[in-house]
């Protein structure tokens, strides 16, 4: 029979792998009335207002290639959709609807980040990635 603490041990190990495989999120923002959300390899976010940052830190390795997709709808203020490298320093960038492929120089934990200025409207964003030059989604 399989002992009660071994139980609690190995589920603490599983969330903990869990946590750690699929990234985080954090950021500081506030928004009104709606939400921005992260999940791996997707963010979405529709409101009356958003100011402020979200982002997802994603462990990236030297080589492979991004690819990511935004859809954005502005009613006012601005949205920019930023990957920051390791370093934090902005490493691909845009502000409205579009994709942007970027390869990866080294390896590290990499952000993806949601920027908003007093933004009203929302937003859809997806990220994959592609090892052997063939995106998998």
């Amino acid at each position: 029979m399989i002992s009660r603490s071994y139980l609690v041990r190995w589920s603490l190990t599983v969330v903990i792998i869990i946590l750690f495989s699929t990234g985080c999120t954090q950021g500081s923002y506030r928004i009104r009335t709606g939400e921005v959300e992260f999940s791996p390899g997707y963010a979405s976010g529709s409101y009356t207002r958003f100011h402020g940052y979200k982002e997802q830190v994603i462990k990236a390795e030297a080589g492979e290639v991004y690819t990511i997709s935004n859809l954005v709808r502005t009613d006012e203020g601005e949205l920019q959709t930023l990957m920051l490298d390791p370093d934090r320093a902005v490493f691909g960038e845009f502000s409205d609807t579009g994709e942007m492929v970027l390869q990866i120089p080294r390896s590290g934990r990499y952000r993806i980040r949601v920027s908003a200025q007093e933004h009203q409207g929302s937003f859809a964003l997806s990220w994959s990635v592609d090892e052997q030059g063939v995106t998998q989604k």
